[in-house]
Formats: C-alpha cells, sequence, structure tokens
C-alpha cells in the first residue's frame, strides 16, 4: 500500500511512548494524510536493520510530500520505503560528485539460520534430549550407579530410534540381514 503524504515533522532519536505503558527510542514521523495528522513510530532496531529506510528518513524534513509504502507482515503494516515524492524507488547505488556511481554499503548479512544449521541444531536438540531419557532409565533401573559408557550407549539407541535408523551396538543381534530366501 503506498501512501502519498505531507510530512509534518521527523524526529530522531526520541522516546517513544507504547500503548500498553513504558517507551523505547526511535524516529518518530509525523504526516498529513486525508486531511488527518498521523504518525508513524520507528525502533531504533527497525532502523538498525534497515539502513536503506533510515537513509530515507535522514533525507526528509517538514513540509516534503513522500510516498510511503506499506507492506502487511501478520497482523502489522511494516513500512518499506519513504521516499519524496516523484523520486524513483530507493536503489542500492547512489550519485557520485563526478557524476558517476557508486556502490552504497552492502546490507546486513541474514542473522537467519540456514537449513543445514537447522537440522544440526535439530539433531543436537534430539542427542540431548536422548541423553535425559537414557539417564532417567538408566537411574530407574535397580539404582546401580552406571557409567558414562553405558549412558551414552542407551542415548545413542534412543537417538537412532528417534531419527527412524537402525542401532547397531556391536552384537550379532544388531547386524542387517539380508532378507535373501533360499527356496
Amino acid at each position: 500500500m503506498k501512501l502519498e503524504v505531507q510530512v509534518v515533522s521527523i524526529e530522531h532519536g526520541v522516546s517513544i511512548q507504547k500503548k500498553d505503558g513504558g517507551s523505547y527510542q526511535g524516529s518518530r514521523l509525523t504526516y498529513r494524510y486525508d486531511g488527518k495528522i498521523q504518525e508513524q513510530a520507528f525502533h531504533t532496531n527497525t532502523l538498525k536493520y534497515n539502513p536503506s529506510l533510515a537513509e530515507q528518513l535522514k533525507g526528509i524534513a517538514a513540509g516534503d510530500n513522500v510516498v510511503i509504502d506499506k507492506e502487511k507482515e501478520g497482523d502489522f503494516w511494516k513500512v518499506k520505503s519513504v521516499t519524496k515524492n516523484g523520486s524513483s524507488a530507493p536503489t542500492n547505488e547512489t550519485p557520485a560528485s563526478n557524476g558517476t556511481t557508486a556502490k552504497s554499503t552492502a546490507a546486513p548479512r541474514s542473522t537467519y539460520e540456514t537449513p543445514e544449521e537447522r537440522a544440526a541444531r535439530q539433531v543436537m536438540i534430539v542427542r540431548q534430549s536422548s541423553l535425559s531419557t537414557a539417564v532417567n532409565l538408566l537411574a530407574a533401573n535397580g539404582g546401580k550407579k552406571n557409567s558414562v559408557k553405558e549412558v551414552i550407549k542407551a542415548a545413542q539407541e534412543f537417538e537412532a530410534y528417534v531419527m527412524g535408523m537402525s542401532f547397531d551396538d556391536g552384537t550379532i543381534e544388531s547386524l542387517v540381514s539380508d532378507d535373501i530366501e533360499v527356496m
């Protein structure tokens, strides 16, 4: 959704009141839209992780006509860009003093886990849970003191079961059969 508005004021580094009490640091954009004065607050972290939006906000002043581009994410409308009316959408290039273009700094890298990191984390969670279950099982088994090797062996069996793999404990019973029928 794009809103064409007139900037009433822009404040940076101000304390913004939350609806349910408390406050946070950020920037406040006050604008006129459909004859009404409205505000848009930006948390400091929002601007930290979206440096192009932070630069756009620094480039506007009271009286400017701007276009606020908002996108619905879940239950909230997130501001994607604030550009001066008539200017093009923001790019990663800024004009240099000699008329050529210079690349701006790269956007921050994502902090989300890759699929491989998520899979490795899931294996660690299963292993930790298997260790806890093995300790509880062996502790309930007559109160005898178990060695670390016994606990790890039991945990590996639980892990193999949870992960849907066969467990090889080194005994002949754990060998996988060829299931070849002889006639």
